[in-house]
């Protein structure tokens, strides 16, 4: 009698939904508390050390949110990304006449003739690039929709830094 031979399978499993958060919580704000509490608990593991305790830094939701908008535009825009990394052309992009660039923080902008004006602060003249159908894009113009009390469209123009 022969012994039963065993099927091997390989299953390769790839992610390419947005972060938990978005799905779990509806609102912005508290996303950013969390995940900056989440890397400040990171770092306490890695550096071992209670460094940062007590109430959040703007510098640690900054660093929350700089990891936020990388995830998204990771997500959405991850062959634009490599290719901008590695100064290749990127073909067939629908960002592709934005003349995208990544700064210094690893963030995907917009390019163009406005980065020689320096009377322009650098989140006007070089905007961040966010995919429309992103969940972390319609909570962030939520909320500065409440932040503008609800104002239409010409009210107040859209601005927060980064």
């Amino acid at each position: 009698m022969l012994p039963e031979a065993k099927t091997i399978r390989n299953i390769a499993l790839v992610v390419t939904d947005e972060f938990i958060l978005f799905k779990t919580y509806s609102s912005l704000n508290k996303i950013l508390r969390i995940a900056a509490y989440w890397l400040r608990f990171r770092d306490f593991l890695v550096k071992k050390s209670s460094a940062s305790v007590g109430p959040l830094k703007a510098e640690d939701l900054e660093r929350a949110n700089i990891g936020l908008i990388k995830n998204v535009q990771n997500n959405f825009f991850k062959l634009e990304i490599e290719n901008l990394k590695n100064k290749k052309s990127i073909p067939k992009s629908k960002i592709i006449l934005l003349r995208p660039f990544i700064d210094d923080k690893d963030i995907l902008r917009v390019g163009g003739r406005l980065k020689n004006a320096i009377t322009i602060e650098v989140f006007q003249r070089q905007p961040i690039i966010l995919p429309g159908d992103s969940i972390y894009t319609k909570l962030l113009f939520q909320r500065e929709h409440i932040r503008c009390m609800h104002g239409g469209p010409f009210a107040r123009p859209l601005q927060f830094s980064l």
